[in-house]
């Protein structure tokens, strides 16, 4: 997808979402959008928001969109609710760093 869009300054990295998270952090990586959809069983987006806040991966003004199942946690410091919406059995939120 990444040439046939020919676009030169993105990468797909295959791996689990702990290295990953400890890859951008470890490589200073900061990002403006963040898509989080993961198992819906395991819960864990309130982890990795957590992790993303405290190591500063999201730039300000940059938006977190959720997807999950289950409830989560919706009060984050630095974090504002733009958008929440349910989808049969799923949710989606969008948060704002502020």
């Amino acid at each position: 997808n990444i040439d046939s869009l020919k676009i030169d300054n993105a990468y797909a990295k295959k791996c689990d979402y702990n290295e990953a998270l400890n890859y951008f952090k470890n490589n200073s990586i900061v990002f403006d959008l963040i898509f989080l959809d993961p198992p819906y069983k395991f819960n864990y987006i309130d982890e990795i928001i957590s992790f993303i806040l405290n190591n500063k991966l999201i730039n300000q003004n940059g938006l977190i969109i959720c997807e999950f199942e289950n409830d989560i946690k919706k009060e984050y410091d630095n974090l504002k609710i733009i958008k929440e919406k349910k989808y049969g059995y799923k949710q989606v939120i969008i948060f704002k760093k502020i």
